[in-house]
């Protein structure tokens, strides 16, 4: 199952990675400029993508779903930035946990 919907269907497992969030905030752990840029741009352009079809469907006067290409577009745009950081988490593995 994507990580992203299993989050989703499964609130409780962020807390776990909540911890490790407020432990990069509480320790001014600083992502690297490469991959500060590297995800800005391919995590940015799918988010733009989404938000763009996403804000076409939000008129609530409208009780039309979204169309299935459209909502494909969608998941399209969510597994790409979850390959894209299945990659980076790759490439970027160490030893050190948080």
């Amino acid at each position: 199952m994507n990580e992203m919907v299993d989050k989703i269907l499964h609130p409780e497992k962020m807390e776990k990675e909540n911890h490790r969030l407020e432990k990069i905030k509480n320790e001014n752990m600083l992502m690297h400029g490469v991959v500060r840029e590297l995800v800005s741009h391919y995590i940015g352009n799918d988010i733009m993508g989404i938000n763009f079809i996403v804000s076409f469907y939000l008129d609530p006067k409208s009780e039309e779903p979204v169309p299935v290409e459209d909502a494909k577009k969608l998941l399209n745009y969510t597994q790409s930035m979850g390959a894209f950081l299945d990659k980076l988490r790759k490439a970027t593995k160490r030893d050190v946990s948080f």
